[in-house]
């Protein structure tokens, strides 16, 4: 999954099971995921384990139900709060929301009330945009399906 404008780029890659032997559900269905990114400021790469099959599933839907015509606001959240994303209907504006472990400061982020706030990426999106991410989570779906144990 990747997205790019000028400077700006955000990519999400799925390396694998975090366990993949696992035997109870939500253990053998958390995914390791690895995003690379960049805008004015920063470039960072990190690996979390963060996302689960389901959720990849559910990010697959919302990418592929946002419309050029759609005028409000949309997001979507996950269970771990590294990565979230929001879409502004009315700019046509997509957002990557990193936090934690994805943040660009990496270890060097500062948790808690007086901490470090989310990152935002914007990036302006099209329906070529769309396409994109929506093949792209379609075959790591494909590749990492949700397992029934």
């Amino acid at each position: 999954m990747k997205i790019v404008e000028g400077k700006k780029s955000f990519a999400l890659d799925v390396i694998g099971y975090e366990f993949e032997n696992a035997k109870e559900f939500y253990d053998a269905n958390w995914l390791t995921i690895k995003i690379d990114a960049s805008d004015e400021n920063y470039t960072w790469s990190a690996i979390d384990h963060c996302l689960l099959t389901t959720e990849l599933n559910e990010l697959y839907e919302w990418v592929d139900s946002i419309d050029n015509n759609c005028r409000g606001n949309l997001s979507i959240d996950f269970m771990e709060n590294e990565l979230r994303f929001k879409y502004e209907g009315d700019s046509k504006i997509f957002t990557v929301i990193c936090d934690f472990n994805f943040h660009p400061k990496g270890e060097s982020f500062v948790y808690g009330e007086d901490g470090d706030s989310e990152y935002e990426i914007n990036f302006h999106f099209d329906k070529s945009n769309k396409q994109g991410l929506v093949k792209s989570i379609k075959r790591f779906i494909d590749k990492f399906p949700v397992k029934q144990v």
